[in-house]
């Protein structure tokens, strides 16, 4: 006992160790080590299909929420995978508390921490609290309503929301809830299907 607190006093005043105790340390950590790299938990994937209950198997988008549910966007609804059971949700003619299309092109969570899904027909915002969509109106082309394929969303360090269409980019002004065409003149109404720094 006296001698290991020596040694550990020794260790402590950065004195030297002899040459048999390091090799000694050495040995011990080598036999140790095969037990230290088995005892990780190996990582183990899980393949959900639609016997699962995903509503598609066409994975589009995909994304982690910060409550840790995983949102799946396929070509046929969303997604809500708590680890356990899919949450499906989609398109309902006649509902506007439901998305307004059904294929998901793109997913993201804001600062705020409110959901964004991009679909065929348009832009939705999850509203956590009643489990529904709100849909969101985009610009209308001479004064009249336009389809927009949102394929893109983007929180930028401003907090600013870009959303890139088949017919250009948007930012949203969240003062007066709405959206403002950016960079026309270079875009001129043409797709956008990426977005980032």
């Amino acid at each position: 006992y006296s001698e290991g607190k020596k040694m550990a006093k020794g260790i402590t005043n950065n004195q030297h160790i002899p040459a048999g105790q390091g090799r000694i340390r050495t040995l011990l950590f080598l036999c140790a080590l095969p037990f230290l790299i088995h005892a990780q938990e190996p990582k183990r994937f899980v393949h959900l299909t639609l016997e699962d209950g995903l509503s598609n198997g066409n994975i589009v988008s995909m994304f982690q929420d910060y409550e840790g549910y995983m949102w799946i966007g396929t070509a046929e609804g969303l997604n809500k995978y708590d680890g356990q059971r899919f949450e499906t949700f989609k398109s309902v003619r006649g509902d506007t508390t439901t998305l307004s299309g059904n294929y998901i092109f793109a997913l993201l969570q804001d600062k705020q921490k409110n959901l964004w899904v991009g679909v065929d027909n348009g832009l939705c915002r999850y509203n956590r609290d009643l489990n529904i969509f709100e849909r969101i109106d985009l610009p209308e082309e001479n004064n009249q309503p336009f389809i927009h394929k949102v394929g893109a969303l983007y929180e930028d360090t401003k907090g600013q929301l870009w959303v890139g269409t088949n017919r250009g980019a948007y930012i949203l002004d969240r003062v007066n809830n709405k959206f403002v065409p950016v960079l026309e003149e270079i875009i001129q109404k043409k797709e956008v299907s990426q977005i980032g720094q």
